[in-house]
């Protein structure tokens, strides 16, 4: 059990990110136990991310500039925590090579998998897997499934939910390995789905899964930008006039309706300011 190397801070956040109703009800966060929506729709480039979740009725929201810097300071500390873990197992033996013992399992959207080939395969959003095979019920809240095998080797930074909170962990069932956003997919393989995978992995529509794919993940340097250009970045997405404005995006979006032109523009270039900022604060700090 390695969860004694993470900070009170790292935990809090972590457990918020999971949906833990006690964090979500008492802890410094807003948004209740569904917030991970919006927490990983930060990450994703453009709104399509959002279309997608709109499609399954979930909610991308926020109540204002305090809650989204909370949230990015919730990233952070998720992905310092991934860092911790990742050398602690290293350290102690659990990741001694890329191996079946690296190999967890995800039921994904065929959209988010396009959108990451499309992105140069670098990976949006924390990426929610499990250690034991594919659980038929995430497949049934999404649309358009695809079923990936994910490899990762040994500079991928990464959350054991079962080994951080033994004892009292709420959702055993699922034995979660987070993965973090801006993983790159050194390469991904076909497989052949079985007639039961057919049956069973049917999405939010009834429909078989749209494939399935072996894909080996790795891990690279964040880049350098000087503290100058972070601060620059920071001050241009905590504008309360561009909050306000991302907040109407946010739910327009998640109404079904689609952005206009101007509207699209605005909020991808939001979005890349955002992610500029999160990853120029962790490049930083390497």
């Amino acid at each position: 059990m390695l969860s004694g190397i993470l900070n009170e801070e790292e935990l809090m956040a972590i457990r918020f990110y999971m949906g833990d109703p006690e964090v979500a009800e008492n802890g410094p966060y807003e948004g209740g136990t569904e917030a991970y929506n919006t927490i990983n729709a930060l990450m994703h480039p453009g709104s399509a991310n959002e279309q997608d979740k709109a499609k399954e009725g979930r909610v991308i929201m926020l109540t204002g500039a305090d809650q989204l810097k909370s949230y990015l300071a919730l990233i952070l500390h998720i992905y310092r925590a991934m860092e911790k873990y990742r050398q602690s197992s290293l350290d102690a033996g659990k990741e001694e090579n890329s191996g079946s013992a690296a190999i967890t399992f995800r039921l994904d959207r065929l959209s988010s998998l396009q959108r990451f080939e499309a992105d140069h395969h670098r990976v949006a959003g924390f990426f929610s897997t499990c250690k034991r095979r594919f659980l038929p019920e995430y497949a049934h809240k999404k649309a358009d499934v695809v079923m990936l095998e994910v490899e990762r080797d040994s500079s991928v930074p990464f959350l054991d939910f079962e080994d951080i909170f033994e004892g009292c962990y709420a959702k055993p069932e699922e034995a979660e390995i987070l993965l973090p956003f801006g993983m790159m997919i050194d390469r991904m393989v076909p497989l052949i789905l079985s007639e039961q995978e057919r049956r069973l992995y049917r999405d939010i529509n009834g429909q078989s899964p749209a494939g399935k794919w072996r894909i080996y993940m790795t891990m690279e340097p964040w880049p350098e930008i000087s503290e100058e250009k972070l601060q620059k970045f920071y001050q241009a997405v905590m504008e309360e006039g561009t909050v306000g404005r991302i907040m109407n995006c946010m739910n327009l979006l998640t109404a079904g309706k689609v952005l206009t032109g101007e509207e699209e523009v605005f909020y991808g270039t939001w979005k890349k300011q955002l992610q500029q900022y999160i990853m120029g604060t962790l490049g930083q700090q390497r």
